[in-house]
């Protein structure tokens, strides 16, 4: 793939980490990854860390890359799309990481049937730890090789698995969205130390890094996590009573709740027009 062009649209968190990830894994030289975005100055400042090419025109990264990401919004991406569908390089691969944006209306926009890879990363991938869900397009062939290479390119993020695009919504709840989740229980926890007397850094890392072990142990164990809530539980112990607390507010409804509202909102945000 060293020879490939990569491109891509847009400098917010989630084109930063592409551009991290991929300049720190040396999959193409720095001088084959072309940016574009509408903030000059950011596009500077990218430029001189990563040592890539930028401009402020996304038809000059679209004209040139065989690889190219959409690193836009969702609602961005009909505009987006319009704008380049006629200048995108002849066997291009989109990459798409929006939410709840399909395939077929991808192929819809630029007029015809397309190389397509339709992600869901999340913004662990800024420190290498993210979790990727990936789909290809079926109408045209993505070869192994070509397959491989999105892959090597979402493994600069952190973990990956591909799966049937009828998935994607559900796990832009499950994955996409659930980092802002953890960042909520933990910025409860830790207010709770704070009201409690303790100093707030100190009990951001004392949550953060249990949260942290706890998810290891989830991954690593072959406990699952029921089980491994069990162990944590002693009778007449003092983690029983806040299980008690969490269950009389019906905890897992409320999780399984703002999960269906992110998922149904995936699917509002498809565009079919």
């Amino acid at each position: 793939m060293k020879e490939k062009i990569i491109g891509c649209i847009g400098t917010g968190n989630m084109g930063y980490a592409f551009i991290s990830g991929m300049t720190r894994a040396n999959i193409v030289p720095a001088e084959n990854i072309l940016v574009s975005g509408r903030n000059v100055k950011r596009l500077e400042t990218i430029q001189e860390e990563f040592g890539v090419k930028a401009t402020t025109k996304n038809q000059n990264v679209a004209t040139v890359s065989d690889i190219l990401i959409l690193a836009v919004k969702p609602q961005q991406y009909k505009e987006i799309i319009l704008e380049i569908k006629d200048c995108i390089k002849k066997n291009v691969i989109l990459i798409s990481i929006a939410a709840g944006i399909e395939i077929s209306s991808i192929e819809r926009w630029c007029g015809q049937a397309m190389r397509i890879a339709r992600a869901m990363p999340n913004t662990p991938a800024l420190i290498n730890e993210g979790m990727t869900a990936i789909s290809f397009s079926a109408l045209l062939e993505i070869s192994i090789e070509e397959q491989q290479n999105i892959l090597d390119i979402f493994a600069c993020l952190g973990k990956i698995e591909v799966v049937e695009e009828k998935m994607m919504n559900l796990i832009t709840a499950l994955s996409g969205s659930s980092p802002a989740y953890a960042f909520m229980f933990i910025e409860a926890m830790v207010n709770m130390a704070v009201e409690n007397g303790m100093e707030r850094k100190q009990a951001i890392r004392f949550a953060a890094q249990s949260i942290m072990g706890a998810a290891k142990m989830c991954l690593e164990t072959k406990e699952t996590p029921e089980q491994l809530k069990q162990n944590v539980c002693s009778p007449g112990g003092s983690t029983i009573e806040a299980l008690k607390v969490f269950e009389s507010y019906h905890f897992q409804e409320i999780v399984k709740k703002a999960m269906h509202r992110c998922q149904n909102r995936a699917e509002e945000l498809n565009i079919t027009d």
